[in-house]
């Protein structure tokens, strides 16, 4: 018998536990051209804001052994022409649609909520926290556990939509700010964004980016990826979509040891476009091989070993 696939984000169901994250898929027509997107378990799409972005200038992406750099800097298309053009193409797609928003202040966050919340097609707003300042003053609504509460408490109230949260990688606080992610009744966390680098040109001696720094995927940052999904499966017991050089099926089993519900494949498209046709077709078989029944039974024997679910048994 073929293992089966079926897995959940709360009580959100997905046929698979292949989703894309926000970013390669951008909209996700371009992406229907390679593979049919409605094999995959959800689609999420290129992170949206208030107003539209044209991103940072000069090189946007480096190919690197490993992965990619990337300075993209959030272009889009903004929050009126995503709901206008935009979604009218996702409405034709028959998966679960997760729309990543970003803003620069909460008022934005909280009008782009409230607009999104109207979309009956929308299944959940990812919200990612890993960008933007508060009130332009340079602090990261992501770095401060007790900020990261407050400003989620007053989203959670705006929607009944599934909420996610977006971290990053780059901040020591992480586990803390699960922690109050999971206090403020956020759904499911995305973990994790990419990590911050630098390219040279030798002549010029000056960074290759015109914004200096980039953000790096791919392979390279797999193993930190696996580590942070295991910290946070560890100190918050709901779900995680575990992303960060995913390439293959071992690399999707790995993700799901590691803790995570649902595993996200960026980079590794722009590499191989039906890399995800590819792994859902060998996963039931590489699942039969490990003994393993099914997607939510693994999830479900993963999470007994979990600390938090070892705590509760012992009171």
């Amino acid at each position: 018998m073929r293992a089966k696939l079926k897995t959940y984000i709360s009580d959100l169901e997905l046929k698979n536990p292949i989703l894309i994250p926000a970013g390669p898929a951008v909209y996700g027509e371009a992406l229907d051209t390679f593979f049919d997107i409605q094999a995959l378990g959800a689609i999420t799409t290129k992170t949206i804001t208030l107003e539209p972005k044209i991103g940072n200038k000069g090189h946007k992406l480096l190919d690197y052994p490993g992965g990619y750099l990337n300075s993209i800097g959030l272009k889009n298309v903004g929050l009126k022409k995503f709901i206008s053009e935009k979604l009218e193409f996702l409405k034709t797609v028959d998966v679960p649609l997760i729309v990543s928003i970003a803003g620069n202040t909460e008022l934005e966050f909280i009008e782009l909520i409230k607009a999104l919340d109207k979309e009956d097609r929308i299944s959940a707003i990812e919200i990612n926290l890993s960008c933007p300042n508060v009130n332009n003053k340079h602090i990261l609504f992501d770095s401060d556990p007790t900020q990261v509460y407050d400003l989620l408490s007053k989203l959670r109230n705006l929607t009944n939509k599934k909420l996610f949260v977006k971290l990053s990688p780059n901040i020591y606080t992480i586990v803390a700010v699960s922690i109050s992610c999971k206090k403020a009744g956020i759904d499911a966390l995305v973990v994790i964004n990419t990590l911050p680098g630098m390219r040279f040109d030798l002549k010029t001696k000056t960074p290759i980016f015109e914004n200096k720094t980039g953000g790096l995927s791919g392979s390279a940052i797999k193993p930190l990826a696996l580590k942070l999904v295991y910290d946070i499966s560890n100190a918050v017991d709901i779900p995680i979509i575990g992303m960060g050089g995913i390439s293959t099926t071992d690399d999707v089993i790995e993700m799901l040891i590691a803790g995570a519900s649902v595993v996200g494949i960026g980079s590794a498209i722009m590499k191989d476009p039906i890399v995800i046709t590819k792994i859902l077709s060998e996963l039931p078989n590489k699942l039969q091989e490990l003994g393993i029944e099914s997607i939510d039974s693994l999830v479900k024997e993963i999470r007994r070993t979990r600390l938090w679910n070892q705590n509760q048994s012992s009171l």
